[in-house]
């Protein structure tokens, strides 16, 4: 919060409140919530200890959306391709389709621990 209050009204920031500023946002820019945000400036311990701890899980979050955005970015360029190949497109078919797509790694995840090499490699 800022201290002070210029002659307009407008608030004034110090140093402190644009560094303080300056680590939410870096925090924030790396995936971290603001509750997240919050528990890591609140503490007063060793910010090289917190960050330790938490980039790990914070890297693995982040991964998975990558991951999720790839899944539908693959999804929306196939249904393009298929408009543009003059395939009709019902809500039906694009149902089944999405469905397909966020299933598959489930099923090569699946066919890899009670199938042979050979059989995952053409389902791919």
């Amino acid at each position: 919060m800022p201290a002070k209050q210029n002659g307009s009204g407008h608030k004034l920031y110090g140093f402190e409140d644009l560094a303080k500023l300056q680590q939410i946002q870096s925090l924030k820019f790396l995936g971290y919530s603001l509750q997240e945000i919050q528990n890591l400036i609140d503490n007063d311990s060793d910010v090289s200890k917190q960050l330790e701890k938490s980039l790990p899980w914070q890297h693995k979050l982040l991964t998975e959306k990558r991951d999720e955005l790839n899944q539908a970015i693959e999804a929306v360029e196939r249904v393009q391709f298929l408009l543009k190949e003059g395939k009709p497109i019902t809500w039906t078919v694009l149902s089944s389709l999405l469905f397909k797509m966020e299933n598959e790694q489930d099923q090569i995840e699946w066919m890899k621990e009670y199938c042979s090499e050979d059989i995952v490699e053409i389902k791919r």
